[in-house]
């Protein structure tokens, strides 16, 4: 007779129910992309227009992190360098949005650091601080009404 192992975080699962509960997980999330059934994503924001939004998130890494791999292949900076990706959740109407957007930046001793033309900059120059969960900024919408946030 076999004596199932116990998983730790689940003391009465053992590690070929953990893999079958896996394995079923995976299944269940894959992947659904169906050409022959697609549609071209339409935005609920109004185009060409000065929004309100609230940053609700702020993601710190490195570029790598935060670039597609399409994008990285023409990617002239150092994929590696420190960045945070900022959530912004943008209100209009009963509908909400949320829009990322990456900044770079360099650490130097345990300081950030900005080059003043970088997106960092630009923001301290607007915003007369770095960004911070909870900061009201602007967020403009270009011709198809998609959001990034507000530099100049």
């Amino acid at each position: 007779m076999k004596i199932p192992y116990k998983v730790s975080n689940h003391p009465t699962q053992t590690n070929l129910e953990k893999f079958e509960n896996k394995k079923q997980n995976t299944e269940e999330n894959k992947m659904a992309y169906n050409a022959q059934n697609a549609k071209e994503l339409e935005t609920i924001l109004p185009k060409d227009s000065v929004l309100n939004g609230v940053i609700i998130n702020i993601d710190d890494g490195v570029t790598k992190d935060y670039v597609s791999e399409e994008a990285q292949k023409v990617w002239k900076g150092d994929l590696m360098s420190p960045a945070i990706n900022i959530t912004v959740e943008v209100s209009h109407g009963e509908n909400k949005v949320q829009t990322k957007q990456m900044f770079t930046y360099v650490e130097r001793d345990g300081v950030t650091a900005y080059p003043p033309k970088s997106n960092l900059g630009k923001y301290h120059k607007k915003y007369n601080k770095l960004p911070e969960v909870q900061d009201v900024i602007k967020v403009i919408t270009d011709d198809g009404g998609f959001a990034k946030i507000k530099l100049d």
